[in-house]
């Protein structure tokens, strides 16, 4: 009797730790089937690289000619994935490379980089690449040689701020929503001039663009980034868009009255971080300000508004 009692015991636990087993394992199915959604759904974005300092720690000529160098660099990587993270393994490799010449490498930390995460990694690299006579730093020499001349036109010639007059704008569309609100969609043609005969401007992508009626914004963009010889001219297309509060419709109202006139006033205002450059060489960064008086003759829904008064004063801080 006794060995019967043990013998439906043992069955049980048996039968316990099998059924435990099977819900571990359905639980990990479930946990991989969600991993696998979230991945295949969300179409998984590559992580983003940014070197944020390059410090150079050692650069000598050795009695073999030999260049030996040591570098350290701040690199910041960010994963803009909501659910995917990533885990960086050891067999990574960074170089640093001077004319198709590896002169240093390292390798990346093995770290894991939760979703939506930053992370800023401090790396060191060294290495001694073959520089016969020394060739490689006499290069080296002559570009920063090079650096010199574009700062000595940089500072001689006293850059001046590039130029925009407002061209063209467009009203796409102009409504005053159920609530009162006041819905405007606009296009809007700026004609910017680079002044200076050595320099030019590299346009940031974080540029803010509003225009304002009676002080308030009642559309706003961005400028494209984009690039600015020396002695350029060139014309923008942007597009603004925006909704601001108008009770009762007061602002809308005013407008009318204005166009009866034949004349509404605007104001529009630019900010936009410019980068320097001179030859192949990037100085400095600068944040632009420029405020412009606009006066037009309607806006009018789907129509190119006349510009009848175009005043833009910029200013920027070399």
């Amino acid at each position: 009797m006794s060995g019967g009692r043990e013998g439906k015991g043992s069955n049980g636990c048996i039968r316990c730790i099998c059924w435990c087993y099977c819900l571990l394992f359905l639980l990990i199915g479930i946990a991989a089937c969600l991993a696998y959604y979230f991945y295949t759904t969300e179409k998984a974005q590559a992580p983003t690289y940014d070197i944020q300092s390059f410090q150079v720690k050692s650069l000598e000529v050795q009695p073999d000619f030999s260049l030996k160098t040591e570098f350290e660099v701040e690199v910041k990587t960010n994963n803009p994935n909501k659910n995917i993270g990533f885990k960086y393994g050891e067999n990574s490799n960074i170089s640093v490379l001077y004319h198709d010449s590896v002169i240093s490498s390292g390798k990346l930390p093995a770290f894991k980089q939760d979703p939506a995460n930053t992370t800023v990694l401090k790396i060191s690299l060294s290495g001694t690449s073959e520089d016969e006579a020394g060739s490689l730093q006499d290069d080296m020499k002559n570009n920063k040689s090079n650096a010199c001349l574009a700062y000595y036109f940089y500072t001689t010639e006293k850059a001046q701020a590039p130029t925009y007059d407002i061209q063209s704008f467009q009203v796409k569309s102009l409504e005053v929503q159920p609530d009162f609100s006041l819905k405007t969609e606009f296009e809007v043609e700026v004609k910017t001039n680079n002044p200076n005969k050595n320099i030019g401007f590299k346009y940031g992508e974080n540029s803010n663009i509003s225009v304002l009626y009676h002080d308030s914004v009642i559309s706003s963009g961005k400028l494209p980034a984009f690039k600015q010889d020396p002695a350029n001219t060139t014309v923008l297309k942007i597009s603004l868009s925006g909704t601001s509060e108008d009770e009762a419709g007061s602002l809308q109202d005013d407008m009318k009255n204005n166009k009866s006139n034949g004349e509404i006033s605007l104001a529009v205002h630019v900010r936009v971080p410019i980068k320097v450059f001179v030859g192949n060489f990037d100085l400095k960064e600068v944040l632009a300000s420029v405020s412009c008086d606009l006066v037009v003759d309607n806006l009018e829904e789907g129509k190119t508004a006349k510009v009848l008064q175009n005043e833009c004063e910029p200013y920027v801080e070399f």
